[in-house]
């Protein structure tokens, strides 16, 4: 169940640094924040990372940490997709972000309690 709680706080530590953060964290995954909107956009979607993340830690289920996996393997599989779809510069960086993704949501889904 450790497991689960790493995958859990990692989400929602990353969802809270996309909202208090939004261009540092922009930055790293090369995402343009330019407009205001577009920062309110960004943090929007972390503030949902942050939720789904700190609601895990407080309950404390396994069922809820197996979400918190399937989000981030759904994270890596779309990651994975995009190397077809969009073609993008997959540097050091990008297959960090899977590697993370790959080995977050397997925590997650192995949560047993």
């Amino acid at each position: 169940m450790i497991g689960g709680y790493v995958a859990s706080a990692i989400l929602a530590a990353s969802g809270l640094a996309g909202v208090a953060m939004p261009g540092r964290v922009g930055l790293a995954l090369q995402t343009d924040l330019a407009t205001p909107r577009s920062r309110t956009e960004y943090r929007v979607v972390y503030g949902c990372f942050a939720g789904v993340g700190v609601f895990a830690l407080a309950a404390g289920d396994t069922l809820v940490f197996k979400a918190v996996g399937a989000l981030w393997l759904g994270a890596a599989a779309v990651r994975l997709l995009a190397l077809a779809l969009d073609r993008p510069k997959a540097d050091v960086t990008w297959w960090a972000f899977l590697a993370l993704e790959l080995t977050l949501g397997s925590l997650g889904m192995l949560a047993s309690g």
